[in-house]
């Protein structure tokens, strides 16, 4: 009857309708990347003021094998002495990690502040997925003005992600756990990197992100004689060092990286 006729358009419309949402949610998998497919390949290497080497990074950043490089760098072509009068430029450093990756990755982002240095490369394919690329930093040297320490960051969205890249060289020596404490709050108090599209009010930087990665020379150390950590290490007793390690006790304390 007519009823019925009307009911099976209905059924028919609600199918299409059905099928249309299903291929538009697969378009859109195919449009916007899935986190959980991404991989992140995270280095931090304190240079102690040299040069790049001739041989190739390839024995330590495995090219290809990961979607996002994070490559920071500390002491980066100049000591800190040398670069608090003359911040180096970081021109072979950076020719060195182009040089790395070749075509297939291409640079999101780089920065630097005075020998500390932060490069992040995506893969190519990837690329037009990324938005809104910011980079900023925060000294931490003498005063909270020279640039000896501190941090650096670079921000961009992939897909509808917000990601945070963090290198930082913090101050020095172990009984300066405290002044360490104070250098990591300064930079997730004072770094100036905002989502624009998707604008957050929080207070410390890695809140207005849905990922952050922290690295760098932290120069937390291990409590204990060095003699008496050294037969640690050989013995294998991680735990035993695990358990007298500044960064995990402040962590554990509530001290730091608390969000």
């Amino acid at each position: 009857g007519k009823g019925e006729s009307v009911k099976e358009k209905k059924k028919d419309k609600e199918e299409k309708s059905k099928d249309k949402d299903e291929k538009g949610l697969k378009e859109a998998k195919t449009v916007v990347p899935d986190l959980q497919s991404i991989n992140v390949f995270v280095c931090t290497w304190n240079m102690q003021g040299k040069l790049p080497p001739d041989a190739p990074l390839t024995q330590f950043i495995p090219i290809g094998k990961y979607d996002v490089y994070a490559i920071g760098a500390q002491e980066c072509e100049k000591s800190i002495t040398a670069s608090i009068m003359a911040p180096p430029k970081h021109e072979k450093w950076e020719q060195k990690l182009k040089e790395t990756f070749g075509e297939d990755h291409i640079l999101v982002r780089s920065h630097t502040l005075g020998c500390i240095h932060l490069a992040v490369y995506i893969k190519k394919s990837l690329l037009p997925f990324v938005a809104e690329p910011q980079s900023a930093d925060v000294p931490c040297g003498i005063a909270n003005v020279l640039n000896n320490k501190g941090g650096i960051g670079v921000s961009f969205s992939l897909g509808v992600t917000r990601l945070l890249f963090i290198n930082c060289h913090l101050t020095a020596h172990d009984h300066n756990v405290l002044i360490r404490n104070a250098d990591v709050k300064r930079i997730e108090n004072g770094m100036n990197l905002v989502p624009v599209r998707r604008k957050s009010e929080a207070t410390i930087v890695h809140d207005r992100f849905d990922y952050c990665f922290w690295f760098g020379d932290m120069n937390y150390r291990i409590i204990g004689k060095r003699t008496v950590i050294e037969e640690m290490v050989e013995q294998g007793s991680l735990e035993v060092l695990v358990a007298n390690d500044q960064l995990t006790k402040q962590k554990k304390d509530g001290e730091i990286f608390g969000g």
